[in-house]
Parts: structure tokens; C-alpha cells; sequence
């Protein structure tokens, strides 16, 4: 690097980072134009701060295109269900806090499927803290309650289902585009297919200036680190610690409806027991997944091997795992098996920690990176609430443990997201 910096010494993440600035003439440079970072630079940029926006590709080029997009507010643990609730309100008000003319987010809800092996007390309870936290329309249903209202999923073996109508899924490319769009129009600086390589610092360890490939040289107060999958890799070239995230493959499997009679195109998003999912797409069609276990497998995320199909994971082969995605989706919805074949697979990597929770969080090592980043699959719908987080550290310039949202929704512990937390609680509602 330019200008190597000291390694040796941790912050202290009690202590304020000393100014380097008025509020107005701070320089931020936010590294990723994913959903996570275009949100994140236009709400610095609303707060006042000078912005600057940049990535290696073009916006979204990452896992933000690729993913399964799809919005929930049903969490385990109250801080996230508050954070999600956020999230909610704001891709709803779009219009007023981006600019877009139409939402991104389609209210189509949730449905987690739960068979004879579901504890109903722990549902029970589930619930009601995700309705203490702010979730009011979330229920729990019973086998009667599935089939009044979904008579297309096949009861027998279930107990019950938990049912969100404010979940849904979102629009991947509006949420990015329209955050971006609304940055240029306030005069931001977005500098797109030119990544950083370098950068150069004070001999405190902060960095002064970023060092992009075609050796522009960007000046800034703090930087975000918004690459997700890329993100350990990105820190440690900044001076930063190497993070405690790992890159794994993960596919989507396509259906046509085409004239198929049936209500595919009402089906919310139906999870079942078995953490296999399916939904309509705007597009006339059905996406479908399932979460495979790739513990102790290391994998490099390759910026242009993303779309990269691995050997079993195709959808053309009769024993693929497309094929077993489809088979556990029709167990539980039989129609979808009048559908033609699969027609597309696509994939792209989650960026997984420990525990699926992100880190958003100060650098130990450099003063003034901060990380948000490692979403587990969660980054598009998490981006207003990470966002929110960011402003909330930058205007502080210091760690924090919590912090109160805005309409009442009340304090969340962001402890959670702390780059050096103990990984023992887990998000358990993983998909």
C-alpha cells in the first residue's frame, strides 16, 4: 500500500474519533453500489455529508441482482424484527425517501409452513415477541387457518404456519437504481467500473485517501465498506482486520405459469418445514430455492464466476438439485407439479457470518472504516435498517450499542452486529 499503516494497535471503540471536519464538509466514501451501500450513500447525502459512491462494476453487480429478493419481517430476536419494521415503512414511503414514482416492495406475505416436529408453545411465544416488536399483523395459524386460506398447500404432516401480509418481496434493481438516480440528481459523486486498489494513510492508521484503478485519488474523513461477499478481502487492504465472513454459492430455480390454470400468481412466499421456498415473479413466473449446507467448504467469491453453475446444481438434469427444490415444493403445493420444467437456474453468493447476523461496525484497526457488510442472504431487505445504522455511527463517530428509530418503533440493541461479538446467538430463522 501507498502508505502502510500500523497494525499493532486497537481502538478503543469507547472513544470518540477525532473530528475531521465540520458536519457539512465531511467526506464520506461508500464502497459498493449494491441495495446496501446506493441506500446507504443517499442517506449520508440527505444528512449532509459529502458523498462519494463507488464501485468496481456497475450498480447492483454483486449479490443485490442475483438475489432472491424477497422482504420478511418474522425474526428471532426483537432488534431485528424492530429493524425490519423500519425497513418496511421506508420501501413503502419510497416516493418520499428516495424519489422513485412506484415502491419496490410487493406485499405478497409470508408463509412458514411447520410440521408435526414444531414446538407450538415456542411458535406461540415467536409471535408475540414479533408483535411486542412491532410486527401487529403477524399470526400464527393453525391447520384449519392454512386451509381456509391457502387451499392449494397440502395440510397433512403440518401443525401450523406463521403468516406475515406486510412481508412480501422486492424489485431488486429499482431499489439500487432509484437510490443511485436520486444521488446524482443531489450532485453526489458516483464513480462506477473503476474499483480500488490502494489507499494511503496517517500514521494513526486512519485513512486519508483511496487509490482507484485508474489511479484517481479520492480524499475522505471515513469509508464504508458496503462489498459484502467481497468485504474481508476489501479490509484487509484497507489496514483492516480480515472479517469473519464467508462466501457461499447459492441458486435459484425458474418455472414458467404461462396459461397453467391455478393461482400461482397469488402465492405468497410459502417457506416449507423443511426451509425450501417459492414465489411468483413479475415476469409470469416462479422462483424456487432451497439452503445447501457448504460448511467447511472454502470458497473464493470470483467477481466474474457469479453466474457460474456448479456440477449437480443445474436445472436440465433429472437428478440436479433443481430437481430436488422442486420435488420438496410440490410435497407441500402439489399444483406446482402441473407446471413445464424448469427453465433457468441462477446463482450468486451469500456473504455468510457465524451467525447470519451482518456487521455493521467500526474497523478495530482503522478508525475510520466502518463495515456493513456479511448479510447471509439478508442484504436487500436489511438495506434501510443498515443504512440507518451507518448515520447513526458516522454522526456519532464512535461504537454503539443501540440506537432509537424513528415512528415510534423504539430501541434496538445493534450490539448484535459488533465486528468482534461472541458468534453464540444465532439468527435461527434462516432460509
Amino acid at each position: 500500500m501507498s502508505a502502510r499503516r500500523r497494525r499493532s494497535e486497537v481502538t478503543d471503540f469507547r472513544e470518540p474519533l477525532p473530528p475531521g471536519g465540520t458536519h457539512n464538509n465531511l467526506k464520506i466514501a461508500v464502497i459498493g453500489a449494491g441495495a446496501t451501500g446506493a441506500i446507504t450513500a443517499l442517506e449520508l447525502h440527505k444528512a449532509g455529508y459529502t458523498v462519494t459512491l463507488i464501485d468496481a462494476g456497475a450498480p447492483g453487480n454483486g449479490s443485490s441482482s442475483r438475489s432472491a429478493a424477497c422482504f420478511r419481517q418474522q425474526f428471532g430476536t426483537p432488534s431485528t424484527v424492530r429493524g425490519l419494521v423500519y425497513a418496511g415503512r421506508y420501501y413503502k414511503n419510497w416516493q418520499d425517501e428516495v424519489g422513485g414514482a412506484t415502491s419496490p416492495l410487493v406485499e405478497s406475505g409470508y408463509l412458514f409452513l411447520k410440521d408435526w416436529s414444531a414446538n407450538f408453545r415456542a411458535l406461540s411465544d415467536l409471535v408475540t415477541m414479533q408483535q411486542k416488536a412491532g410486527l401487529d399483523n403477524v399470526k400464527l395459524y393453525c391447520v384449519h387457518d392454512i386451509e381456509q386460506h391457502f387451499h392449494y398447500v397440502q395440510t397433512v404432516g403440518l401443525k401450523g404456519a406463521t403468516w406475515c401480509p406486510t412481508d412480501g418481496f422486492l424489485i431488486h434493481d429499482l431499489v439500487y437504481k432509484d437510490a443511485i438516480d436520486n444521488l446524482r440528481k443531489r450532485g453526489a459523486r458516483i464513480i462506477l467500473h473503476n474499483g480500488v486498489k490502494d489507499a494511503t494513510s496517517h500514521e494513526d492508521g486512519q485513512i486519508t485517501s483511496l487509490i482507484l484503478e485508474d489511479n484517481t485519488t479520492i480524499d475522505v474523513d471515513f469509508v464504508v465498506n458496503a462489498t459484502n461477499a467481497w468485504a474481508s478481502k476489501l479490509s484487509e487492504m484497507l489496514g483492516g482486520i480480515p472479517l469473519p465472513i464467508v462466501a457461499r454459492k447459492r441458486y435459484l430455480y425458474h418455472v414458467k405459469v404461462n396459461g397453467t390454470p391455478g393461482d400461482f400468481m397469488n402465492f405468497p412466499m410459502v417457506i416449507t418445514p423443511t426451509g425450501a421456498y417459492i414465489r411468483p415473479t413479475p415476469d409470469r413466473g416462479l422462483m424456487m430455492g432451497w439452503i445447501h449446507h457448504t460448511e467447511g467448504q472454502k470458497t473464493t467469491p470470483g467477481f466474474h464466476q457469479q453466474d457460474d453453475i456448479e456440477t449437480g446444481f443445474d436445472h436440465h438434469q433429472h437428478r440436479s438439485y433443481g430437481y430436488a427444490v422442486r420435488t420438496e415444493i410440490e410435497r407441500w403445493i402439489p399444483d406446482v407439479e402441473k407446471l413445464e420444467r424448469l427453465h433457468a437456474a441462477t446463482s450468486g453468493f451469500y456473504a455468510d457470518t457465524p451467525d447470519h447476523n451482518p456487521i455493521i461496525d467500526f474497523d478495530p484497526q482503522v478508525k475510520n472504516l466502518l463495515h456493513a457488510a456479511g448479510f447471509s442472504g439478508h442484504g436487500l431487505m436489511h438495506a434501510p435498517f443498515s443504512a440507518r445504522i451507518v448515520l447513526e455511527l458516522v454522526q456519532a463517530r464512535r461504537r454503539l450499542n443501540e440506537i432509537t428509530l424513528p415512528q415510534r418503533i423504539g430501541t434496538v440493541d445493534i450490539s448484535t452486529y459488533h465486528v468482534d461479538r461472541k458468534f453464540t446467538s444465532a439468527e435461527g430463522m434462516v432460509i
